[in-house]
């Protein structure tokens, strides 16, 4: 493939590219120098910070009170019957609830399977996600995080870089959704657990971009409905 030896002979690790360049099956073919600016930014980006070291300790992590993450896409604990797509939530240590955000909103790269929020000044409009959660282990807490940031490419001291990364309230949903991933039976003991959620909003981290050009609006954030 042309876009893992072209990432290869830039200096990246063979293991990263194969991880990274299976969610770009339309570019697999392409050389990195080929492919459309943002995706050549992206997937650049994301090899960057998995070559570097943590870029926040674990000690800083925890100076914060915010101990959950707001998944929407792939990162979600019902992406699949095992859970997220990177394995965060893997492990049978990750509990989870649905839950929704205000103030952002949902896009799609029409040549890209998975989405990314967007700030909107749309009041009404809410994201619809997983609130993931690792109780009573914050050093899990922090390493989980640690890895969200490894694969959004987001970094304390990266100005530039495609992701955004806030705390913001997170209010869970009552019930869970229906149409989820059916557990297999050898799943059981690995995939995260859906617990019933608390009664008020919680602060969670959400990772998002800021400008959306000619991306496709998704709408709710009923991302799992669309793969």
């Amino acid at each position: 493939m042309a876009l893992k030896k072209s990432l290869c002979t830039l200096g990246f690790d063979e293991d990263d590219v194969q991880d990274v360049i299976g969610d770009y099956k339309d570019f697999q073919n392409q050389d990195i120098s080929k492919c459309p600016q943002k995706i050549t930014i992206e997937i650049i980006g994301i090899l960057s910070a998995a070559a570097q070291p943590a870029s926040e300790s674990v000690e800083t992590i925890l100076k914060s009170p915010v101990r959950a993450i707001f998944a929407y896409g792939t990162l979600r604990a019902d992406y699949s019957s095992k859970g997220d797509k990177w394995g965060v939530t893997h492990g049978g240590t990750c509990t989870w609830t649905h839950a929704t955000v205000s103030g952002f909103e949902l896009y799609q790269e029409p040549n890209l399977y998975y989405p990314f929020a967007t700030r909107s000044d749309k009041k009404d409009i809410k994201l619809v996600g997983t609130l993931l959660q690792w109780p009573s282990d914050d050093k899990l807490f922090a390493e989980k995080l640690s890895k969200c940031n490894q694969i959004e490419g987001w970094s304390p001291n990266l100005k530039h870089g495609l992701y955004k990364r806030e705390v913001i309230l997170a209010t869970p949903i009552p019930t869970p959704l229906k149409n989820l991933p059916k557990k297999k039976a050898d799943e059981t003991n690995n995939r995260p657990k859906f617990k019933p959620p608390p009664p008020k909003p919680v602060k969670a981290y959400i990772y998002y971009q800021v400008g959306i050009g000619l991306c496709l609006f998704v709408g709710l954030g009923m991302f799992l409905l669309r793969v």
